[in-house]
């Protein structure tokens, strides 16, 4: 039944894409959640179980290199496929692997994605947003709470700043503030 909803990439990459949108916005402690969308991530989970070795059958056929690059590029522009993805070894098996296209800008990288939670790997770190093991300590939940940071994309920041740039914005540093006769602490 089921392989029957997956008959194109583009069906791969809503599935893929949608869990890894997920797994990206989950905060790291769940507990804090209204029980209806503790509900929804359980059933989540458990889908996600139910669908693993269908997913990783049809990432392995004929479209499913396409549909997992698709859902890749959506969630990271930049991706440039290079290799074929391939599952890791068990016990790991629910990690698909493969390396990026060299460019002028980028090196190549070596990309992974976990069908089980969604997450995605690249050189070992997630893309655009801390690890969960510092987003979990003691210390970061005390400062920042559940803030989920996000980290830009450097091309856009690139294209903001030059925007910025053009438009003849003044930037003002810490010093000139203090400078000006400012009364407050400034932290660094």
């Amino acid at each position: 039944m089921i392989r029957k909803l997956l008959r194109s990439a583009e069906d791969i990459k809503v599935l893929l894409s949608s869990a890894m949108l997920i797994h990206d916005h989950t905060p790291s402690n769940v507990s804090g959640l209204p029980a209806y969308s503790q509900l929804l991530l359980s059933r989540d989970r458990r889908l996600s179980l139910a669908l693993e070795s269908v997913i990783s059958d049809v990432i392995e056929a004929n479209f499913g290199d396409q549909g997992i690059d698709l859902a890749v590029g959506w969630v990271w522009p930049e991706y440039r496929p290079c290799s074929k993805w391939t599952p890791l070894q068990n016990p790991n098996s629910r990690w698909f692997s493969c390396t990026t296209a060299r460019t002028t800008d980028q090196s190549s990288q070596v990309v992974h994605y976990n069908l089980l939670d969604g997450s995605l790997l690249v050189n070992g770190k997630p893309l655009g947003r801390l690890p969960n093991e510092i987003l979990q300590h003691p210390l970061y939940n005390l400062i920042f709470g559940e803030v989920r940071p996000v980290m830009p994309n450097p091309k856009q920041v690139t294209d903001q700043f030059r925007s910025m740039c053009s438009r003849s914005y003044q930037v003002i540093s810490p010093e000139w503030i203090t400078q000006q006769g400012a009364r407050f602490p400034i932290t660094r």
